[in-house]
Parts: structure tokens; sequence; C-alpha cells
């Protein structure tokens, strides 16, 4: 039996932060680089860096008291054991 335990959401939601902080610092250097530091591009890029922060703060807020030792799922590899043998019972892994 595989359990697949709720922190690896954390490791694919840090996955993503990575891949998030990497495209906005690369963002944020390219309009230095370029010099395209004019007034809407300050209001672009405080809005994203204000939504940011928000999106940040209410996942840490609504995720604050999980329990991340939790199973997210349970694999039963037991059932599949019999799926390719002529004559079992093959729905078996369809039971809930």
């Amino acid at each position: 039996m595989i359990t697949v335990p709720l922190y690896a959401l954390l490791i694919v939601y840090a996955i993503f932060l990575f891949v998030f902080f990497t495209f906005f610092i690369i963002n944020f250097w390219h309009i230095f680089l370029t010099g395209t530091t004019n007034f809407n591009s300050f209001v672009v890029t405080m809005l994203v860096i204000i939504l940011s922060v928000l999106t940040f703060y209410g996942t840490w807020y609504f995720l604050r008291g999980t329990d991340w030792q939790q199973p997210l799922f349970t694999l039963n590899l037991s059932n599949f054991s019999n799926l390719f043998q002529p004559g079992g019972n093959n729905n078996e892994f369809l039971n809930f």
C-alpha cells in the first residue's frame, strides 16, 4: 500500500513559487534594463507585488492549521495484482 502524504502538495507549491519568482525577477530586471521606468510600469509592478503578497498571506492564513502528515490518497496495489490474470475477477479495483 502506497500512501502519498498531504505535504506532497507543498512540494508542488514550492516549485510553482520558484518558477513565479524566477519570472518575476526576470520581468523586474527587464523593466530596469530597458529603461522603461515610467508611471505605468511602476503601477503595474506595484499591483503585481501587492496581489502576490496578499495571495501569499492568504495561503499562509488558510493553511496554518493544516496537519501535513495526513494522507492525500492511498493506493492499494494488491487490488491491481490480479488485473492481467485470466479467469480472475478483474473488477476488484472498482470496489469502493
